[in-house]
Parts: C-alpha cells; structure tokens; sequence
C-alpha cells in the first residue's frame, strides 16, 4: 500500500475534485467510509454530490474558522549565488491531503476494510489525539472507485487546525506515513512491500502534476521517468566524469552542480532537468530534481564509487560542471565499433557474480544497457525496454538504512570488474553498430533472468516477480525491435534522438532557474 501526500489550502476544491467525475471520468460512486463524526453525521454513505462534497469542506474546515489558525508550508527556491534552495516565504497548507493505493494486482477491499484502514491511519498518524491527549482534527476518507490504472485506493483528507484551534502535528510526515502503511499492510494481511522491508528498491513515482503535465505535453513518460532513462543511459556508457556530463549534454539534460558548504571548488550533488521548449518564441522553465531522488544509484557519490574516482570529488573537474553548450547536437558520443559479441560476452559473464553486493551491481549494468536499449530503439515511446532498465534498477538500489555504505569496498571492486562490461556494451551499441543491439538484448535477458533467480533465492518474491514480467515484455518485443533495427540498418537512417535539433540551444551546464522537484 502506497501513501502519497500533498498540502494545500482549498478544501473546497479537493472535495469537490474528490466527488466530481475525474480527469478521465474515471470516478464512480464516490462515498464515505470514514470520517470524523462531524462529517459521517452530515452526509452519511449515499453518494456524494457536488453539495455534498461543499457541506463536507464546511463542517473539515469549522475549527481553522473559529479559531483563525493559520498553517503554513515553506516555499523555496533555487539561489544560485548559494547554489541550494533556500526559503523565500510561506505559503498556506491547512489542508492534508493523502492517498492510500493498492497495486492492481491485489484486487479490490470492502468499504468496511478501507474504513478501517482509514481509520487506523489517521490515528497512527497522530490527528485523533489520541496519542497525546490532545484534541483531535476532523477528516474523512472518500472512495470513489479504481484508478485509471487499476488501482483500488482511497483519499484522506484532514483539516490540521485542531478542535481546540492548535496546530497538528506534521513534521517527517511522509517517512512516518511510509513505516505506518507497513504496519497496515501486515495487520490486515495486504501485500508488504519488499522495497519498504528492506529499504531499497522503491523509484519514487510522478506526481499528479507531473502526469498532467506529460498529458498536456503528449509525452510518453513524466518528466521524472524521462530523466531516470537518459540519466541512466548515460552513466552507463560513461568511464569518468566528464563522459557522463558529455553524455548527459548529448541526451539534452541540463545538470546544475551543488557544491560543498564554503566554496564552490568541489562538487558533492548535482540536479537535472530536461532542456526545455520552446513554443511561440518563449522557452518553459526547466523543472528540476535531484538525481539521488530520481534514483539513489545515480547519485553523484554512488556513480563516482562505480567508476572507482574519488567519492569526494575531484576539484579539477569541477569546470566541467560549469561548461556551456556550445552546439546543439544530441547524437552520441560513442562512435568505437567494437564487435557486439565482445559486448554479449562481457553481459553473460555478469551472471556469475551474484553476491548481494555484486548481484546489485549486475542489475546496476543491465540496468543501464536497457536504458540505452530503450533511447536507441523505443527513441520517444518508451515501452518494454525502459520498464525492464527501471525493474533492474530497483534490484540495483543501495539499503536506506547503510548511509555509511558499509560494503562500499566489496561493491567498488565489483563496479570495477564491471565498468569494462559497460564500456564495452556503450561501444557495442552505438550507432555504428545498431545491427549488434539484439544480440546485446538477448544477453541482457538471460543475465536479467540470473539477477531474478537471486532474488528468489534471497526470498524477494515481489522483486523477482516484477523482474520477470519485465523480461517477458522485453522479449515479446524484441522480435518487433529487431526487424526495425534491420529496416533501419539497410535504410542508412539514424535513430530519430540522435538527429540534429537546433531548437534545443541552450546550456548544459544551466543558470538554476526552474522549478525544483523531489
């Protein structure tokens, strides 16, 4: 069971949003299966209407009318000459809005269970009071049918000014809600995530927005995805640094460094977005997220780590990170024509290191090749190859809880044994040798498949079972992949994202300004 959370102010227009037909009209019956007695009184179980969601809001938002309670969130923005966010203001956030999604895959609960589930999350989470004494906030939790994925779920909303006219208490609300939703799971016998259990493994999914955004811009992927596959791709082509900011420039990714506190001589993080449209003589802002929250594996120190450099960073590459484009061009770098078979060698070979450590680093290479595999072939309708590379991945991700990085060591001297597999993979498959792609994609599979038969060794059924329905996309693809590589091949043509653009001018190394994203 997943929890996403979001704040706002209006409380009106969730629960109207909440009540109405969807963005899809993909709402049905929407009702309450629990609440404070305030709101179960006023509208009971019927099916709500517009009015209905209006006399909700009312009675939700009473208390901080009373009272006059003001809740706050921060607003923050990037400052460039401090090079981090830093708070600008405050904006107003009384309203906490959450959802609780099951997979698809397990079916549907009664009102009555989601009821329960309801309730008891809202107590864990402190808004009952029951867990000081105090006074309690109103809420309710609203049902409205399936997703537009499948997806059972229900939307808790809760008023954080008191009954009493104090504020709730919210501070680390999405780690607590996260350890509140395992416990949920196994008192009422839902599927534990394994990702949760063992603190790796979760790839945090777009948010509402940033799926609109893809709607209005007719894009495959959110934003957040697009970037976890050229990020990907390009470090898994990449020896150094300084490859893997050419790479990035080449897949039109802009990368804003974050330095160390007290100068601005070594870079310890960096963000990313994708290079902006234009439309209409005007470029949009670029949205911004950190690369360890778009995958912990693409985090500076852990990609520095596999490349065997120095985890602290080296001050002499620090220009690189500040470079401007000075062309256009997003095809590849990699123009070496090593034969594929060397590549297909080197990717069988990764099945026999399957220690945890070194199996996370095999998933971390194969990972990689069907990012590349998906930028070369899927090109912009990503499908069954980029869902394999985020499947890998999330096989490939460090433990939460080892923020030492205790087996840093053992996983350096694996990295090192595989960077040569990836350099050799990145030479295989670039566009002069776009005919050896299947024979690299058959080898990822079986090497994949390796990665999955540990996992169910080590008892992480979830995560094998994802991986293998991942692999049986991938091969029910390649057949259609390989006869359009060969198309391809006898055509001369270059893969659609390795053309020339001159739209896409711009900075590689970009100004800051944007939009920051988790």
């Amino acid at each position: 069971m997943m929890p996403n959370i979001t704040r706002g102010d209006r409380v009106a227009g969730v629960m109207v949003y909440l009540a109405g037909d969807g963005r899809h009209n993909e709402h049905t019956n929407p009702h309450v299966v629990a609440g404070h007695e305030v709101v179960v009184a006023a509208v009971g179980s019927r099916e709500l209407s517009t009015d209905d969601a209006l006399d909700i809001a009312n009675e939700l938002d009473q208390p901080r009318r009373v009272f006059g309670t003001r809740v706050t969130a921060p607003v923050k923005e990037w400052s460039e000459s401090e090079q981090r966010m830093i708070k600008v203001g405050e904006r107003d956030a009384h309203v906490w809005h959450c959802s609780l999604s099951l997979k698809s895959s397990e079916g549907q609960l009664s009102d009555e269970q989601w009821g329960r589930i309801a309730s008891e999350f809202v107590e864990g989470m402190g808004f009952t009071g029951s867990d000081d004494g105090g006074a309690g906030c109103r809420w309710v939790a609203v049902r409205h049918g399936l997703s537009s994925a499948g997806n059972d779920h229900v939307h808790v909303v809760v008023n954080l000014v008191r009954e009493d006219g104090t504020k709730a208490r919210v501070h680390n609300d999405m780690p607590r809600a996260q350890r509140l939703a395992n416990v949920l799971e196994k008192r009422h016998g839902l599927v534990v995530l394994e990702s949760r259990e063992s603190g790796r493994g979760a790839l945090a999914g777009a948010k509402p927005g940033e799926l609109n955004r893809a709607e209005r811009a007719s894009v495959s992927l959110p934003a957040r995805d697009e970037l976890r596959r050229r990020v990907r791709a390009a470090a898994a082509g990449a020896s150094g640094e300084r490859e893997f900011l050419d790479a990035l420039r080449d897949a039109r990714v802009l990368v804003r460094p974050r330095y160390a506190e007290g100068g601005r001589d070594r870079v310890v993080g960096y963000s990313v977005a994708l290079a902006p449209n234009v439309a209409e003589g005007r470029r949009d802002r670029p949205v911004w997220f950190g690369a360890g929250r778009l995958d912990r594996t693409l985090a500076l120190g852990q990609l520095r780590s596999r490349w065997g450099a120095d985890v602290a960073g080296d001050p002499r590459l620090t220009s690189a990170w500040t470079e401007r484009w000075r062309d256009a061009t997003v095809a590849a770098k990699v123009t070496m024509s090593t034969p594929p078979a060397d590549a297909a060698r080197a990717l069988h070979g990764m099945g026999g290191r399957l220690g945890e450590a070194d199996q996370r680093v095999a998933a971390l290479d194969v990972a990689g090749v069907f990012a590349r595999a998906s930028l070369a072939l899927e090109k912009d309708r990503p499908g069954a190859l980029q869902e394999a590379s985020d499947a890998l991945s999330r096989a490939a991700q460090p433990p939460a809880h080892d923020s030492a990085h205790q087996d840093r060591s053992k996983s350096e001297r694996a990295s090192l044994n595989a960077a040569y597999a990836s350099r050799l993979v990145a030479r295989a498959t670039g566009r002069d040798a776009k005919v050896g792609w299947i024979a690299v994609l058959r080898q990822a599979e079986r090497a994949a498949r390796a990665i999955a038969h540990a996992q169910e060794l080590r008892g992480q059924v979830q995560a094998a079972a994802g991986t293998h329905r991942a692999l049986a996309a991938v091969a029910a693809a390649v057949p259609q992949l390989e006869r359009a590589v060969q198309s391809s091949a006898s055509s001369g043509q270059l893969p659609a994202h390795a053309t020339r653009r001159p739209s896409d001018r711009g900075t590689g190394r970009d100004s800051g300004a944007g939009i920051e994203r988790d």
